[in-house]
């Protein structure tokens, strides 16, 4: 069952000659239950998309639906939908309790329905203890769970998170990305989640819809999208570090394009020429940045290994099976 339908969506800011085209002919379906990440770098168009589901953003054109519902004109507050964003959003006077329920109260639900919702989602989130508290007395961690909680209690068809994660550290970053698919797994609802940060899209997604200058690029399940990449961008863009990109590989014809993921070559006697510029040690691996002819690249190795030094010469070849051609001219994926 198809929960939220996208339908040739448009958005335009602006007028005539100064008319920015934000998001260009948006077409996806996403299913009941599904959890969706949307990724791309700043001013790709994800989060207008997101606010046009939510109401916040009007729809130039095309149409969204929820089910079989056409939302375009269904005011936010009856679209039965939940918005977690990324500065929380929290009443300042109000207690923990008082903010999850806030929503409730409004739309009329009696009082001891609204108790029953917040306690039962303050106890998935492991939140109950705070509820007495003001957000001042909270950390940023307990913050997003409250404003989670929030989203919760209304038992919406579909969440929206607005890269819900970008004011925590790197370590709380992690665990509340965590605590996010255990709680969709145990809710089961619809989600559409936005970030510029891939390792959450890769992480948390069923399905990753990746955004470049407001068209989709590629969508389709983090392992498609890391070993497929349907384009140049999104070759470029997913993965940490991205894929080496050589316009002057050897064997490459007249306007194809190499492409090679760091863990992907191997050391030969025979082979590409690599001038090590820097290394970098990450814990359990090494990266080997160096020189190629006038590109650069990347070369990622077990930490194990012995640290090439400083301008030494290493042959390496890619591996074959694992070589990725892309036409110059479309930047689209060639089949070989």
């Amino acid at each position: 069952m198809t929960a939220l339908s996208f339908r040739n969506v448009q958005k335009y800011y602006g007028r005539d000659a100064g008319r920015h085209h934000a998001v260009r002919g948006f077409e996806a379906d996403i299913s009941a239950g599904e959890l969706v990440v949307i990724v791309g770098p700043s001013g790709c168009g994800k989060s207008t998309l997101l606010r046009m589901v939510a109401g916040l953003e009007d729809i130039s054109e095309g149409q969204i639906m929820i089910g079989d519902r056409v939302i375009n004109e269904i005011d936010p507050s009856r679209r039965d939908i939940a918005m977690v964003f990324q500065n929380y959003a929290l009443y300042p006077h109000m207690t923990v309790r008082a903010n999850m329920g806030y929503a409730l109260k409004i739309a009329g639900v009696n009082k001891s329905e609204i108790q029953t919702r917040v306690e039962a989602a303050a106890q998935i989130l492991g939140i109950s203890e705070l509820l007495a508290r003001k957000p001042r007395e909270l950390s940023g961690g307990q913050r997003q769970r409250v404003a989670m909680g929030r989203a919760i209690v209304r038992q919406p068809k579909v969440f929206l998170f607005d890269e819900p994660l970008s004011n925590l550290d790197a370590k709380l970053r992690v665990h509340t990305r965590l605590e996010i698919q255990k709680l969709h797994r145990r809710l089961g609802v619809t989600t559409l989640f936005v970030t510029h940060d891939q390792v959450e899209a890769m992480t948390l997604a069923h399905r990753v819809i990746v955004m470049h200058a407001g068209e989709i690029e590629q969508f389709d399940t983090p392992e498609v999208i890391y070993n497929k990449p349907a384009s140049l961008f999104v070759a470029g863009f997913i993965g940490s570090p991205p894929m080496n990109l050589f316009a002057h590989a050897p064997g490459a014809s007249s306007g194809q394009i190499l492409g090679v993921r760091p863990e992907h070559f191997e050391f030969t006697s025979e082979g590409w020429p690599v001038i090590v510029d820097t290394v970098e040690l990450l814990g359990a691996e090494r990266l080997i940045h160096g020189n190629l002819g006038d590109e650069t690249i990347v070369i990622r190795v077990d930490a194990q290994q012995v640290a090439p030094t400083i301008g030494q010469t290493l042959y390496v070849k890619p591996i074959a099976e694992r070589m990725h051609w892309f036409d110059a001219h479309t930047k689209k994926r060639l089949e070989r």
